[in-house]
């Protein structure tokens, strides 16, 4: 990917792979660096031809930002403008037929570095943090694409931006992430999930309530419903 960068979004339609936004680690020689600044870029990956082709651009350059794909649109959510910067409460929709952009409802708190899911043509959007007022999120909100309505679902029992997520029959299963904001996970060691000692797992179903279950795995899941 060129240039390389971190912080991005990707998602993917139809056999192609999208990579949105993020931030450039490293520039070129003689080149300033106005403050970390955040890409607005849109590149689309062939598998089959192994071929980068740039598209539309967002129309808000950001990074630390999450996607995820219903009908094919692309949905991005929140993200901030630089390292460190305040988070943004913005969704910008990108339609791959058309490749082009537009803005969408705004989210009901400003959040970077969350993790989203779909289940059922809903997007749930999980965690996240705002670096620059040093907060750290437990909230998932429900977001209709066909309505363009947010609904508050039950918290996280865990705050924690960073984290990733993935659907399995319904459920979402959420892992890892960081506990404060201002803190940076440098590398991965392992894509092996292990038991993390003395952390229960817990079930909790978005839309009928809250219902905790212990387990030897330290990750937690949300039932769709």
């Amino acid at each position: 990917i060129d240039p390389s960068r971190f912080g991005i979004a990707t998602a993917a339609f139809n056999g192609k792979v999208y990579a949105i936004g993020g931030m450039e680690r490293n520039r070129p020689p003689n080149v300033a660096n106005p403050g970390d600044l955040a890409l607005d870029f849109v590149q689309e990956y062939d598998p089959d031809a192994d071929k980068w082709t740039d598209k539309k651009d967002m129309m808000t350059a950001r990074l630390r930002v999450s996607a995820s794909t219903v009908d094919g649109k692309v949905y991005v959510f929140g993200g901030s403008q630089q390292r460190g910067g305040q988070a943004l409460d913005i969704v910008e929709v990108y339609d791959l037929m058309e490749n082009s952009w537009k803005r969408s409802t705004r989210l009901p708190t400003a959040i970077a570095a969350m993790t989203t899911a779909t289940v059922d043509g809903k997007i749930y959007v999980i965690g996240g943090w705002d670096q620059f007022l040093g907060r750290v999120y437990s909230s998932v909100f429900e977001f209709d694409p066909g309505s363009g309505k947010f609904t508050k679902k039950r918290d996280m029992p865990t705050a924690r931006g960073g984290l990733g997520s993935a659907v399995f029959k319904g459920k979402i299963y959420t892992f890892g992430g960081e506990l404060t904001a201002p803190m940076h996970l440098m590398s991965l060691r392992s894509t092996t999930p292990r038991p993390i000692p003395g952390r229960p797992r817990v079930t909790c179903p978005l839309r009928e309530g809250l219902s905790a279950q212990r387990s030897s795995a330290g990750e937690s899941s949300y039932s769709v419903a």
